[in-house]
């Protein structure tokens, strides 16, 4: 819509992304950290679920990509081989599928933490997932005003910091808002027993 409407670009290319990423990490932390709590043994089946959904996207992008950039170009076919394992496990397999790698690495994070503390392991790396989740804003939005902390500007301006932000700047804090959903979903309301007048 570039060609468009400048507005109408930005509603959907800049700011709908900032909604949807955030709420789709929240959504799979919700049902998953609920799951844990109620001791259901999920981690299997939701890795299971998501290595499925992220290998098949990979194998047609990695095809794709592979036919462009060695078959057609120029690429080395080592380089190219070298270059898609170690992105498979880091930045995502393509551009777009960061997403995919921050929710399995937050789901085996959100794992272990429960498996060492129960629901206080989880509250712990909720906690710190909010405190990172702040910490890369700075490096992001904010680089104007983080790069002036000097102990910070070093971590921005880190050759992987786009990585660790995918990770510990998104995924993990998006995923463990589930859990503030499912604690205040059971804390009691203060109007819950009260009369409701109605006219």
């Amino acid at each position: 819509f570039i060609d468009v409407d400048t507005n109408l670009y930005m509603a959907i290319a800049e700011l709908l992304p900032r909604f949807t990423v955030p709420f789709f990490f929240g959504v799979a932390g919700y049902y998953y950290i609920g799951s844990l709590l109620q001791g259901k043994k999920v981690f299997g089946k939701q890795m299971k679920g998501l290595l499925t959904v992220y290998i098949a996207w990979t194998l047609i992008y990695y095809l794709a990509s592979f036919a462009i950039k060695v078959v057609l170009g120029d690429a080395d076919i080592w380089t190219f081989l070298v270059e898609r394992v170690v992105n498979f496990f880091t930045i995502g397999s393509y551009t777009h599928m960061w997403y995919m790698v921050a929710l399995i690495y937050a789901v085996i994070l959100v794992t272990l933490a429960h498996k060492l503390g129960g629901e206080k392991g989880i509250k712990t790396v909720t906690i710190l997932g909010i405190l990172m989740a702040v910490i890369c804003a700075l490096g992001c939005m904010y680089y104007p005003f983080g790069s002036q902390i000097p102990v910070l500007k070093e971590f921005f301006d880190y050759e992987h910091f786009m990585m660790v932000t995918y990770w510990f700047g998104m995924g993990v804090p998006y995923f463990t808002l589930g859990y503030f959903v499912i604690k205040e979903e059971s804390s009691p309301k203060p109007w819950s027993s009260k009369k409701v007048w109605t006219l």
